[in-house]
């Protein structure tokens, strides 16, 4: 029987550590010094003796981005107790390139006081596997895109269709009543066109919501009326008694529980009971990052259908993506995307059998100003008035210059900033000053209204300014006060939101 060879257990260890590729370190946290096997410098392109050995030098590494992650991470198992410290940054190697390292690694001991006296862990080089991830992360994102394009097209093509037939029906009738009938189906689906978009800008663009409290309460008995009215589904409403108010847009938030009380409904063709149970919640982003720390109200929607195959939970939130043949697949694309931009989070938490559970939750509401209203329709005293209208779209103005004619205010219009400030600034030197903007928000080639306010601003600093944009979930719709708007205007909107503007300003 051959003899067993003699190793030592540092040889054992340099051995492994070179076959795994691993970086060791060992941190004496009194003195703060750190011992580094060669891998650790090799991973980076160092020798041994270019490696100091001092903390700094891997916090000097460290990509500036991941600093926050990783300091979140070494209070996390110092001083919180999670069992290890455990994080993926990136790290400069020495030709200035970048690399994913997985840093893992565990205090080994403390003393009498529990502050920490020495650590241990290692380095791994995980680029290649990050590289994949993006790889295949891009492959998902076109094929996203591609069936939002597909799926995009086919609805937009069909309600173009309904516009133009309808259109041109009411052109070759001479009867009046059968004309306004066709005008009326048109100006349907013109209604079905703008709820599209809405629902895409929602997820596709994000932007930043109006907030203010809201009862969510009140948003699922909304959502109730609209939904479930003459249905054969139940729903069940367990709410906390003192359950607080979240920071939300009410009107977003409505559609949220429309989309997930419509998708339970589908999920229930016999009918069912759909539970949905609001609870505060102190979240702790230590346990689930997926969320910072703070307060939250969670609300969960059950369903008692038979729950979402583990392959098709993956796409649940994708746009356009649908199981059923009578669906969009923009009801949930559409809520998880309106929660992720008010600061929550919507999950799917059920499995195969248990029907669908989702899981909402949303930041308490705190220190939020109202949203500003303005006063129902009056008596127009609008005459002899003046109104600079700036947009890109020829036809837009005509519309708007044909608008404001009925109602006897004069109109001048700009197709770009710097015109528009040329003639507001012509008109106070001619003695007859302009009452009111309404400027498009971005002019492609030229100054949008986001720039031309602050030049309008500094002639005239109680300017009455309205934007106006088709993004409209813009941060700058959004806040518009703070950017110095005093109002604006949605594209498309209807002419009865374009009369109440300017009377609520002018009036």
């Amino acid at each position: 029987m051959p003899q067993q060879p003699q190793h030592t257990n540092d040889e054992i260890l340099n051995l492994a550590l070179e076959v795994a590729q691993l970086g060791f370190w060992d941190h004496n946290m009194v003195t703060d010094e750190l011992y580094r096997s060669p891998e650790w410098g090799a991973m980076l392109g160092y020798s041994p003796k270019e490696v100091e050995s001092d903390l700094n030098f891997w916090l000097n590494h460290v990509h500036p981005d991941d600093m926050a992650k990783v300091n979140k991470a070494v209070e996390a198992h110092e001083v919180e107790g999670q069992k290890n410290f455990e994080v993926e940054h990136r790290m400069r190697t020495s030709d200035g390139q970048w690399k994913w390292i997985l840093n893992w690694g565990r205090i080994i001991s403390r003393n009498e006081e529990g502050k920490p006296l020495r650590a241990l862990g290692f380095h791994l080089d995980i680029t290649q596997r990050k590289n994949v991830e993006s790889a295949i992360a891009q492959a998902d994102k076109l094929s996203t895109i591609g069936t939002l394009a597909g799926g995009l097209a086919h609805d937009f093509n069909n309600l173009l269709t309904i516009i133009r037939g309808n259109l041109e029906l009411a052109q070759m009738t001479a009867d009046v009543e059968e004309s306004n009938t066709h005008l009326n189906k048109a100006q349907k689906a013109l209604k079905r066109s703008q709820e599209l978009t809405d629902r895409l800008l929602t997820f596709s663009r994000g932007g930043t919501p109006s907030l203010e409290p809201v009862n969510i309460e009140l948003c699922i008995l909304e959502a109730r009326d609209l939904v479930l009215s003459g249905s054969n589904c139940n729903l069940i409403i367990d709410c906390q008694a003192d359950l607080p108010l979240v920071a939300a847009c009410s009107g977003q938030l409505a559609q949220v529980f429309q989309n997930l009380l419509l998708n339970a409904m589908q999920a229930m063709p016999e009918g069912g009971h759909i539970h949905v149970c609001c609870r505060s919640h102190e979240h702790n982003a230590t346990l689930n990052p997926i969320l910072p720390s703070g307060s939250y109200v969670r609300v969960n929607v059950t369903d008692q259908g038979p729950g979402i195959k583990p392959a098709l939970a993956k796409k649940i939130f994708d746009p356009f993506f649908t199981t059923r043949s009578e669906g969009k697949g923009l009801g949930l694309a559409t809520a998880h995307s309106i929660i992720n931009d008010h600061g929550g989070s919507l999950e799917l938490l059920s499995e195969v059998g248990t029907g669908a559970n989702f899981c909402i939750q949303l930041p308490v509401a705190r220190n939020l100003r109202g949203v500003t209203k303005y006063p129902e329709e009056s008596e127009s005293k609008l005459c002899r008035r003046r109104l600079l209208i700036m947009d890109d779209e020829e036809m837009i103005l005509d519309m708007a210059e044909s608008v404001a004619k009925t109602m006897g205010v004069e109109t001048l219009c700009a197709a770009e900033g710097d015109t528009a400030v040329e003639i507001y600034r012509q008109a106070i030197e001619d003695g007859h000053p302009i009452d009111v903007v309404i400027m498009d928000l971005t002019i492609p080639g030229g100054m949008g209204g986001k720039e031309a306010i602050t030049h309008i601003l500094r002639l005239d600093a109680e300017a009455k300014v309205v934007v106006s944009s088709g993004y409209s979930d813009d941060p700058v719709m959004a806040q518009y006060k703070d950017h110095g708007f005093q109002a604006c205007l949605k594209k498309p909107y209807e002419l009865r939101e374009f009369m109440d503007v300017l009377e609520g300003l002018l009036d």
